[in-house]
């Protein structure tokens, strides 16, 4: 600060003086009425009450008054009750030790980079273990980067100073309001400091080193406000529930943690383990520093699924929605598993870009969107092509799935139309690829017979390209956009799946187009009972002129019967396309799709105030509970075997009446719902076109209510529930069976409503 604006005209007072500190206790609001202004206050977290004295001068002078507070602890978060006397009058930065990119002079910020510029693949420096150790020892402090004389080259001079520098941080002279034993906080923080990257336990933490879990709480927060440590929030986790508690913990250096091993006897990088969780913490404190200067806004996290305890170490979560996950591994090749967690985030919440930062040499993209990154990356800004101008970038590339393979067309390309491919992943595993590959000779063969191309853009690895469709089509408003969806018992069972056809759908009929929607069916699924009849998928493939192809999944590519399918499909896509390209078609506006309502039919407000309706859900809601009930009630299974078969007989025996009523609810509610589901696509779709901005968040609200009213927590734990207690006994199975299908039409429900708002917002 003295460095750069002092010389412009700011004062500078130091609180580190004894003097000066002293006079300041004694009486803050006099000492700060002798500073010439402007002002730079160092180590202003020495007076606890200086921000408050501050913020009442500042508010009685007239004009501008500029202070800059500095210090080696967070300033200003006390006072008030516990608010920041500050607030609404300050702009915070936190210094962080510096990083490669700084120190090798990099443009920009890595993580515009890592959101919008482009990897090139190829090799680039590998990462040499013992010298990344090292570098993980020096950190980024300024004093250890650029020490004086011959003390660089001492490795024990490196270790002293870490030392000394925490032994003198921990004193009650930094932070004069938070004292501590000296003894327990070197402990604590030497606990921490030894699981870099860690989910925060603090009982357990504790109990390790012997200290009390309210002081090691408290403890914990000193270390925060001292930049000794930091944490992310699980991304997994309700932002209500989000706190330090199953946080991951980092140190502010990673030079902390390595000398915190060294006197615990352990050295880098012959430990492995120790190795790779302080290497996480490295590319974490790279990264986030690297967002605080970048021109993306972002928040980060780390992403953790209690159920699968699948992670990813680092998210970051621009303003745009985007996401983008980085995996950290301390090996020199990238096996398929170490994608494992950025797959499951991508299922759970959609992924943007997906990276692995590893010891190797080769950037390399591993699958669609996801690539492996060479630590050595973090100094090298020519890893990555720039990022393309912002007037260009604002269509937003729709996540993951939605990016075109190299050898695709691009968006500028002279196409006559783009075709969308939903499928499941793992159907097309079973048919040995034969669902892409269809899709890919369909479009082929398109060309073969018009002379002109279409662009294929499909799923590779079963993503969800979600709310980002509709951008997506606008930004295709002069082609036709078809979806092409791989019709299978599981693609209804797909959330993801179903998604995307409810979103495609309310985008055509917005355009006036239902021909938009071309159901592919490889299995029949009009006796299915994966999903209920009600479900609005399975009526709008019902409903929609559809390809069946059921007999083809038996055939190879190449015969006759694939080859004849392949045709029927392409004539199909050029049929409508020439529809669509002749006078005879004009989008239809909101006033003509208005007067296409069958004026027989139910309104929106007409089918909720159907009392049918909320009978139907009060129904259905109360047979669900008297099965629950009826399980909470039963006696404990007896552990021998003849005596468990007869308890599951009288179960199943008493279950057979509340199993008839839930056939029965289910089925009603059903119906009901088909009426209301009608009635809100229909208005929609009059709504998607509409200016009237109140009357939209009105409609948004009522559909919010609706979809909470038929919420029944826990039913994803149920269903799982329900299939292990079929296949424990054959008396269970008609209530696993009745069950499962109540819960199937709630997630379709769920589902429609999704897509609802979606197309809403």
């Amino acid at each position: 600060m003295r460095e750069q604006i002092e010389r412009q005209g700011f004062s500078y007072a130091t609180l580190a003086d004894p003097n000066t500190l002293a006079f300041a206790r004694a009486d803050a609001a006099g000492w700060i009425r002798t500073l010439p202004l402007p002002a730079i206050i160092d180590e202003a977290q020495l007076v606890g009450d200086l921000p408050l004295v501050l913020k009442e001068y500042v508010d009685s002078l007239p004009g501008d008054v500029s202070f800059v507070l500095t210090g080696s602890a967070s300033i200003g978060r006390t006072g008030l009750g516990g608010a920041d006397p500050l607030a609404r009058r300050v702009r915070r930065m936190t210094m962080w030790p510096l990083t490669a990119w700084e120190l090798a002079d990099q443009p920009g910020s890595i993580v515009d980079l890592l959101f919008d510029g482009q990897p090139l693949v190829g090799s680039l420096d590998d990462a040499d273990d013992q010298a990344l150790a090292q570098d993980l020892l020096v950190g980024g402090f300024p004093h250890m980067r650029f020490p004086g004389g011959q003390q660089r080259f001492r490795s024990g001079w490196r270790y002293e100073t870490i030392r000394s520098d925490l032994a003198a941080i921990l004193s009650d002279k930094v932070l004069p309001d938070a004292r501590a034993d000296s003894g327990a906080a070197h402990s604590l923080l030497d606990g921490l400091l030894r699981n870099p990257g860690g989910i925060l336990n603090v009982a357990a933490t504790a109990g390790r080193v012997g200290v009390n879990p309210r002081t090691a709480d408290r403890l914990i927060s000193v270390f925060a406000r001292l930049f000794l440590l930091h944490w992310l929030p699980n991304r997994a986790t309700a932002a209500s529930h989000q706190s330090i508690a199953r946080a991951k913990i980092h140190p502010g250096d990673t030079s902390f943690s390595v000398e915190s091993f060294r006197r615990a006897g352990i050295a880098l990088p012959d430990d492995r383990e120790a190795f790779g969780a302080v290497l996480e913490s490295h590319v974490v404190n790279q990264l986030i520093a690297g967002a605080s200067w970048a021109q993306t806004f972002t928040t980060a996290f780390y992403w953790r699924d209690a159920k699968s305890q699948r992670e990813v170490d680092l998210v970051f979560e621009d303003d745009r929605g985007r996401r983008i996950g980085i995996e950290v591994k301390a090996a020199g090749t990238v096996h398929p598993r170490d994608l494992d967690g950025l797959h499951a985030l991508q299922k759970k919440l959609g992924l943007y870009r997906g990276f692995v930062v590893y010891t190797g040499a080769e950037l390399r993209l591993l699958e669609e969107d996801v690539w492996a990154l060479p630590v050595s990356v973090l100094h090298d800004a020519s890893a990555f092509a720039p990022p393309r101008p912002p007037a260009i970038r604002e269509g937003r590339k729709t996540p993951m799935s939605a990016v075109p393979a190299p050898d695709e067309k691009s968006e500028t390309a002279d196409t006559d139309a783009t075709v969308f491919l939903s499928y499941v992943h793992n159907d097309d595993d079973r048919l040995d690829g034969n669902i892409v590959r269809f899709a890919k000779e369909t479009v082929d063969h398109y060309d073969f017979l018009t002379g002109n191309p279409l662009r294929l853009i499909w799923d590779r690895n079963d993503l969800t390209w979600g709310e980002n469709w509709a951008r997506r089509l606008e930004a295709f408003a002069e082609t036709t956009t078809f979806l092409m969806a791989a019709v299978t018992p599981n693609f209804l069972k797909s959330e993801p799946c179903k998604e995307e056809v409810l979103d495609f759908l309310a985008a055509a009929k917005r355009s006036g187009d239902p021909k938009l929607f071309l159901p592919i069916v490889w299995v029949d699924v009009k006796d299915t009972d994966v999903v209920p009849a009600a479900d609005p998928v399975l009526r709008a493939i019902d409903e929609t002129q559809q390809l069946v192809i059921e007999e083809l999944w038996r055939r190879t590519p190449g015969t006759p019967q694939w080859k004849d399918a392949v045709h029927e499909a392409a004539e199909a896509l050029r049929k409508t396309i020439t529809h669509r390209a002749s006078a005879a078609f004009m989008p239809r506006t909101t006033a003509e799709t208005v007067e296409d309502f069958d004026p027989d039919a139910p309104g929106l407000l007409d089918a909720l105030a159907n009392p049918e309706f909320q009978a139907a859900a009060d129904a259905f809601k109360n047979a669900m509970e008297d099965i629950g009930e009826l399980f909470t009630a039963a006696p404990p299974v007896p552990q021998q075997p003849n005596a468990a078969a007869a308890a599951m007989i009288d179960l199943g025996r008493n279950l057979q009446g509340p199993i008839a009523d839930l056939d029965y609810a289910t089925s009603r509610l059903g119906a009901a719902w088909e009426q209301i589901d009608s009635a809100v696509t229909k208005m929609v779709a009059v709504m998607s076109r509409s200016d009237d901005e109140p009357l939209r968040h009105e409609l948004v609200d009522t559909l919010t209510g609706l979809r909470q009213s038929l919420e029944l927590p826990g039913t994803e734990d149920l269903s799982a529930q329900l299939k292990m207690m079929g296949s424990f006994s054959k008396h269970l199975r008609p209530m696993s069976k009745s069950v499962s299908a109540a819960i199937r039409l709630l997630a379709s429900v769920r589902a429609a409503a999704d897509g609802w708002l979606t197309q809403l917002s």
